[in-house]
């Protein structure tokens, strides 16, 4: 009884760092995810030889990008969707926030959306998306330049791999 007992204590203690440690993952997880859409979205310009633009909806918490300009990463098909024709059949390119459950997104972008020139590689507008779990929060930056930044602002807390912005 004694046994069960300590076990028990210990479990106590052993569960809310499992939570912290489960969140942190997820939030790293769909940084990351939403980072290698946007490199895949600067990879696909030029073989497409087309600018590729890229949606972004807090709203409905998804991300992502279409060969046509104001895509919607909320519809699953149609005209506006974020897909990209692969061997003549549209594939979606979201990263949807349904897969991140307590994560968060916000964008500084105008109108929630940008552009990468196919030729270049630049970005037009440059902008921010914050990507934020139980207090944590992580940029994903994008430069005039095209480059993709990911950082962690001043006075958050931080996630292990990322330095400060």
């Amino acid at each position: 009884m004694i046994v069960v007992a300590i076990l028990a204590i210990l479990a106590a203690m052993i569960v809310p760092a499992f939570d912290d440690y489960f969140e942190r993952a997820r939030l790293k997880r769909a940084v990351e995810e939403i980072r290698g859409l946007i490199i895949q979205a600067k990879s696909e310009g030029p073989i497409r030889d087309r600018n590729m633009s890229i949606a972004i909806n807090p709203g409905q918490w998804c991300v992502g990008f279409a060969a046509i300009p104001g895509c919607d990463c909320v519809a699953p098909a149609g005209a506006q969707a974020c897909t990209i024709a692969v061997a003549a059949t549209p594939v979606l390119q979201v990263v949807d926030g349904v897969d991140f459950p307590g994560v968060t997104i916000s964008t500084t972008f105008p109108a929630n959306q940008t552009t990468i020139n196919r030729l270049r590689g630049t970005v037009s507008p440059a902008g921010t998306i914050k990507v934020a779990s139980g207090g944590r929060v992580v940029d994903i930056r994008l430069s005039l330049y095209g480059r993709v930044r990911v950082c962690i602002p001043a006075g958050s807390n931080g996630v292990s791999g990322y330095s400060s912005c």
